[in-house]
């Protein structure tokens, strides 16, 4: 995984300008060293390695290709030139947001669960308001609802659920493919996943989800594996601007399949 990264990245960050052709006027041909850490690009029987710490490489080969145009004698050299490209901070961030997944975790450090069967349940999700109290207010509406299934430890929502704070979260995919969760053999839900903060009215300007860490939290009463039926797992959020709320998901009749 590592390995592709670095290949995306010296994609983005490499920018390659041929000063000339091969000496028979095809392209040189592009390929991935054996270690996988730069470009190799091969004219004829030569080779021009293009490493991302070098800021010119010449290929091997140094003859020119003369060839006329409008009875005037070109020379064309088979030497390739390459440029790095320094991006600006917030640039460079923007971009590496987009190669690396907003829902990667790590759960090594957790118990995870490896249940056979599969565990189906209700589920509601509701804003808990601090502004108003420091143990937290819960709203009295949904913001999300539907129903989940847990099999092999992995949490999966189910077709047909939504959220319900308009924009961009009307779209199923947020839901289908940007939850990365998981559950312990304690019954706590870890991850990470798409998680629309604020509600968006008809015309106003889209909101892009947060990803929250969903994890262990002592206010949650978690789900058993063995019997299960309900739970209320507590979900808080770790950006100061939004730790003004918080959210509870509410499990209901939950019944194992197996």
């Amino acid at each position: 995984m590592k390995k592709l990264y670095l290949l995306l990245l010296l994609t983005i960050l490499s920018v390659q300008s041929f000063a000339g052709s091969c000496p028979d006027g095809s392209d040189p041909i592009k390929s991935i060293s054996d270690d996988g850490t730069y470009f190799v690009y091969k004219c004829g029987g030569g080779t021009s390695n293009n490493s991302n710490s070098s800021n010119e490489t010449s290929s091997s080969t140094s003859s020119t290709n003369k060839k006329s145009r409008n009875g005037k004698t070109l020379n064309k050299s088979s030497t390739i030139i390459t440029y790095d490209v320094e991006f600006s901070e917030a640039v460079l961030k923007e971009l590496l947001e987009k190669i690396v997944a907003k829902t990667e975790f790590d759960f090594s450090s957790h118990n995870i669960a490896n249940n056979s069967g599969n565990i189906s349940c209700v589920f509601k999700l509701r804003r808990v308001n601090y502004d108003e109290s420091v143990e937290g207010r819960i709203e009295n509406w949904n913001i999300a609802n539907g129903s989940l299934s847990i099999q092999d430890g992995k949490v999966s929502i189910d077709s047909g659920s939504s959220w319900r704070m308009g924009g961009l979260s009307s779209d199923p995919n947020y839901l289908q493919n940007e939850v990365n969760v998981r559950i312990t053999k304690d019954g706590h839900f870890v991850g990470k996943m798409a998680y629309f903060v604020l509600n968006v009215e008809p015309g106003s300007v889209a909101i892009k989800p947060s990803y929250p860490k969903l994890r262990k939290n002592p206010k949650s009463k978690p789900l058993s594996l063995n019997s299960p039926e309900n739970a209320e797992l507590w979900i808080d959020f770790d950006d100061p601007d939004e730790q003004w709320q918080g959210g509870v998901l509410y499990l209901s009749n939950c019944k194992n399949k197996s």
